[in-house]
Order: structure tokens, then C-alpha cells, then sequence
């Protein structure tokens, strides 16, 4: 015997195929036998089972779903207020399959045509959220991963879920223990916060490239239900509901501070509102200059390898307030213009074209300038557009085969990278403005 488990939850918690961890190392469960024998049946995991992800959800029995809601409470995380509140509740818990991974690569994922259902009491502290369906979900994804990573000791002991109450989408921080354990209770008086903060972290540093990795971990869901990720429509509400006011509204600030004296150090500029630090964003821009650029005293930094480090605040990035006359990179562009001078544009080239390039996103991806600057994290399209705003004369133009380039003054330049590039044939037209 390695471990004992509630007979209550143990079905759903370690179903057939999930795996269980153990001092003497990681072990599969091979079949549920807590009918009859009170047991349940492992064996050794393979040497790369990294984890495994048990499908499911909660529904609830008692109390009403109107008696819930009636009971919750309006109460402020920082920002606008939300409905939140602690109650007891029978829930059943069920198990519908199970995805085990060996380090990054789906290895086995099954499907119960019983669930594996415990029913027990517990409780549960309970948010109102303004989201459909999909949007709820994103949430809760990441929630799953903020309470994890901002209550220690929850792994196992508690979860998040997602329910439609009186017409309304409601994330449930609730105990997976039997009678409670403590945990959802400390959610609804002091850690609520924090799990959205850390929920918040997460969705703004995402991408596209880790974003499967992401839900594979942490959604519950089948593969097959997993809908529109919904990022940006959280990250105004978790703005919303942890940002004071005063501090979205407040006026831009910046700071500047030189290059430290390694070669090609161009320093570190950064804009906000609230002065907060641990509020920036920070990313470093890095490229291979083929002009001469100038320091912060105007001494001359030869042609070669140079960097700088640019930071946001996260507000600012992420306000859906910004308009197209209120770029964030307008400081950033400044800053490239004192350093190169007359070679302005050739440096914008230079340093777009230094941005990983990714493959085609779709229609769907967010191609705004200001997060390409900010996260690296761009296909040809969104450099082109990255380009055409840091340097207003540029245009996007695109061949019949929907290849992007650049056209600035009478050549035509390919930002693929690492540098930019002459393209001497190129039958491109402009594009099409949104």
C-alpha cells in the first residue's frame, strides 16, 4: 500500500490511466477498484510520464443556484467591484477521461463511458464574472494555474471550476476535500487576488508557441470542447477589477537610463502610469547595426551588435482605449532617432527584421504594433505593420502568393530576418488597410 485516499474522492481524483505521485516515484493507475475492493490497482509510470490531466467538471446539488447568487457580495480587489462569496454546498465532482503526457507529447487520452463521479460537501467560494461561455473558460484556465502557483499546497486538495448560475457564468474555487480543507475559504478572505494577479501574469506572457502547451496542462476540458481563447477580453476585466482607476487614467510617464558601458548598450526606456516597477513589462531588443549609432553623450557606437531594453506598463499595452494616434512606441522611436541619427530607417529595418519571425498567424491574430514591439512574438505581417509604425513612409505591400514585404522609398525590403533584405523582384501591391 503507498498511500491512502478518501474513498469519497478517490475515483475522481486518480481515475484509470492519471498519474500518482509518490516518494518512491511516479506510478499509473491502472484500474479503479473502490466498488469492491476498496482500492485502487497501480503500476510504474513509464520514465518520461510527465503528467497527466483529468477531465471533468462539478455540478452542484445544494444549495440553489438563485441561493447562491442571491448570497454573494460586491467586493473590490483594487479596481471596480465583483460579486464574490464563501458558501457550503454538496457538489458531485465527475471524471469524464484522462490525457497523460510524456514531457510535451500526448501519450495516451481515453474516454470513461461512465464518468467517475464522488459526491461530497465542501466549500466554495464563488465569482460572478461578464463572460460567455469561451471567455469564462480562458479564465478559469488560467486560474487553475493562479491558485496552484499562489496557495501552496492546494495541488490535489482544491481546484477551480466553472458554472452557469441564474444565467451567468461564475468561476468556483472550491475544496476537493470532504467537509472542506480550508483552502477556498482562504481564496474568499485574503487570496483572491493573488490568483488573479498570478492568472493575469500568465495570459499577458502566453504565446501562440506555448499556448497549447498551456491548455494541455491546465484546461479540463476535452481537446475536442476547447473553444476561442479569449485572452484579451480577461485581461480587461482582471485590469479592470485589480487596477485602481486613477492609475488606467493617469497620464504617460518615462524614464531613461543610459547604456552601463558594455558595447552596443543603447540603455533601458520605459513608460507607465501608476510608477509602480513590478507593473513593467520589459523586453530586449537586440539586432546587428550596419551603421554607426551614438551613445547617450554622443560618442559613436561602431556598426555591430547592439541592444536596448524597452518597457510598457501593462495597462498601458493592454488598454482598449488606445487609439492609433496614441501610440505607445512614439517615445521608443525617439529614443532610435537620437541614437541613429540620419540612419533611422535603416536601423527600424534592422531592428524588425531581429524579430524572430513566426509562420502566418491567420486573420484571427493580434497584429498590433505596440504587442509585436513589446513580445517579440510576430509572423511577416505583424513586422510589416511593427515597420509601417515606427517609420510612417513605409508601406506593407503583398505579392499575389500572400507574400508580405515592405516598400520604403524605391526599394522593397523582406523583414524575415535576422536583417532585412533587397528583394529585387518583388510584384506586390499595396495592402489594404482594416
Amino acid at each position: 500500500m503507498l498511500a491512502r485516499v478518501d474513498a469519497a474522492v478517490a475515483s475522481v481524483r486518480h481515475p484509470p490511466g492519471s498519474l500518482l505521485r509518490h516518494r518512491l516515484g511516479t506510478f499509473v493507475v491502472l484500474r479503479d477498484e473502490v466498488a469492491t475492493d476498496r482500492r485502487l490497482v497501480l503500476d510504474h509510470a513509464a520514465p518520461d510520464a510527465s503528467d497527466s490531466v483529468v477531465e471533468g467538471g462539478i455540478t452542484l446539488d445544494d444549495p440553489s443556484a438563485a441561493s447562491i447568487v442571491s448570497a454573494l457580495e460586491e467586493r473590490s480587489l483594487g479596481g471596480r467591484p465583483t460579486r464574490v462569496g464563501l458558501r457550503r454546498v454538496q457538489l458531485t465532482e465527475r471524471a469524464t477521461g484522462v490525457r497523460r503526457y510524456g514531457g510535451l507529447e500526448l501519450r495516451d487520452e481515453r474516454r470513461f463511458e461512465i464518468p467517475a463521479e464522488g459526491r461530497y460537501a465542501t466549500d466554495g467560494c464563488f465569482v460572478h464574472t461578464p463572460f460567455d461561455e469561451e471567455a469564462a473558460a480562458t479564465l478559469m484556465t488560467a486560474c487553475r494555474f493562479g491558485l496552484r502557483t499562489a496557495l501552496r499546497g492546494s495541488e490535489g486538495l482544491a481546484d477551480v471550476a466553472m458554472l452557469e448560475l441564474e444565467g451567468a457564468w461564475h468561476l468556483a474555487f472550491f475544496d476537493r476535500i470532504p467537509g472542506g480543507g480550508g483552502f477556498a475559504a482562504t481564496v474568499d478572505r485574503e487570496a483572491l487576488r493573488s490568483v488573479f494577479s498570478v492568472a493575469r501574469l500568465a495570459l499577458e506572457r502566453l504565446r501562440l508557441d506555448a499556448l497549447e502547451q498551456f491548455r494541455a496542462a491546465w484546461d479540463p476540458r476535452p481537446r475536442s470542447r476547447q473553444g476561442e481563447w479569449r485572452a484579451r477580453d480577461v485581461l480587461r476585466w482582471l485590469d479592470a477589477l485589480l487596477d485602481r482607476e486613477k492609475e488606467r487614467r493617469r497620464a504617460a510617464t518615462r524614464g531613461y537610463t543610459p547604456g552601463e558601458g558594455q558595447r552596443g548598450d543603447l540603455g533601458r526606456l520605459w513608460i507607465g502610469r501608476s510608477g509602480r516597477a513590478d507593473e513593467l513589462l520589459w523586453t530586449r531588443h537586440r539586432w546587428e547595426s550596419p551603421v554607426t549609432l551614438h551613445d547617450a553623450e554622443g560618442d559613436t557606437i561602431a556598426p555591430g551588435d547592439v541592444f536596448f531594453d524597452a518597457g510598457i506598463e501593462r495597462a498601458i499595452l493592454h488598454s482598449p482605449r488606445r487609439r492609433a494616434g496614441d501610440s505607445p512606441l512614439a517615445p521608443f522611436a525617439e529614443l532610435l532617432k537620437e541614437r541613429a541619427r540620419e540612419h533611422y530607417e535603416t536601423t527600424a529595418l534592422a531592428l524588425v527584421a531581429a524579430i524572430p519571425t513566426r509562420a502566418d498567424e491567420g486573420a484571427g491574430a493580434d497584429r498590433d504594433p505596440a504587442r509585436t514591439f513589446f513580445t517579440r512574438h510576430a509572423d511577416p505581417l505583424a513586422k510589416a505593420l511593427l515597420l509601417a509604425a515606427l517609420v510612417p513612409q513605409a508601406r506593407v505591400v503583398e505579392d499575389g502568393e500572400g507574400h508580405v514585404a515592405v516598400k520604403l522609398g524605391e526599394r522593397v525590403w523582406s523583414l524575415d530576418g535576422p536583417s532585412p533584405r533587397v528583394l529585387e523582384r518583388f510584384d506586390g501591391a499595396p495592402l489594404a488597410a482594416d
